[in-house]
């Protein structure tokens, strides 16, 4: 290989190299050289062996040519695989600094999936928590549907209800106006209430009068004998076809037939039959002055 890719016989294959001139001084003359017929003999021996070693030396060279081919397609193999194994190791690298950057990332990743994980968790459970609430909202769904199907047949009874509305409108419309009329005529009997009342104290003042008067005439009859139960009092007026005149008004006669009902109402309180009959026969006619007994 270090002589331009020549490759050296083996040592067994080697011929021997001419013999050096000196070598021939030892070797015997003429006269001492064996028979011809060992001479022939030898010469055959050595002219087989030369056909032999040249035989044997162009398969060598046969062989050598044979294996420098194998040598340079094997040289070009191992170029190619020593660009292959560039090629290859420059992949491997990127692959290595791929599967590097894979590794990293799903490192991450596996960081960010334990996050991912307790995001889950509370997903899961809100999940839950929404399917209770979903539940809830169904149950108050059916309620509030069963509600809205009586406020239907509620909405179907509002013709009804609005008739019976109108009704009582009308109603309150006559209760009202009634109720006006009431307080109108509340209002006049107030008033008239009123101007009776002045009246029932003039007169109360007038009957306060009379009593003093009938006390005095009273007593002066006890001292004369006279008793006022025993004594019957006759009205001379005619201006009520003198329907008192022939009505004794005595303490036991029936004196409340005799006097109007409002007349009753302008009494004092148990007014005795003395006071009765002088304020009936004063009622019956205001010019009657005279009375006779």
């Amino acid at each position: 290989m270090g002589s331009n890719g020549r490759v050296p016989p083996p040592h067994h294959m080697r011929r021997p190299g001419l013999p050096h001139p000196e070598a021939f001084a030892s070797v015997p003359s003429f006269n001492m050289l064996p028979p011809p017929h060992l001479m022939e003999q030898k010469l055959a021996a050595q002219h087989g062996e030369m056909q032999r070693l040249a035989i044997e030396n162009q398969r060598l060279a046969a062989t050598h040519g044979n294996l420098r081919q194998e040598l340079a397609a094997a040289q070009h193999e191992l170029q190619m695989l020593h660009s292959q194994i560039g090629s290859v190791k420059s992949d491997g690298e990127q692959r290595m600094s791929g599967l590097a950057d894979k590794v990293a990332k799903m490192e991450s990743e596996l960081r960010k999936s334990e996050a991912l994980k307790l995001e889950m968790q509370e997903a899961h459970a809100e999940a839950r928590s929404l399917v209770v609430a979903r539940e809830e909202l169904m149950s108050k769904v059916h309620h509030l549907t069963q509600e809205l199907q009586k406020s239907r047949s509620d909405v179907q009874q509002v013709p009804a209800l609005m008739s019976e509305l109108d009704g009582l409108r009308q109603e309150y419309q006559q209760c009202r106006a009634t109720y006006d009329y009431e307080k109108k005529f509340y209002n006049d009997h107030i008033e008239s209430l009123q101007a009776m009342e002045k009246n029932y104290m003039t007169m109360a003042m007038e009957v306060q009068k009379l009593q003093a008067q009938l006390m005095n005439s009273a007593n002066s009859d006890r001292g004369a004998g006279i008793h006022p139960s025993t004594s019957s009092w006759y009205c001379n007026c005619t201006k009520f076809n003198c329907w008192h005149s022939s009505i004794s008004l005595s303490r036991s006669s029936s004196t409340r037939r005799i006097l109007p009902s409002r007349t009753w109402l302008l009494l004092p309180k148990r007014p005795s039959s003395w006071i009765i009959q002088q304020y009936a026969l004063r009622l019956c006619c205001d010019k009657c002055s005279t009375l006779k007994s």
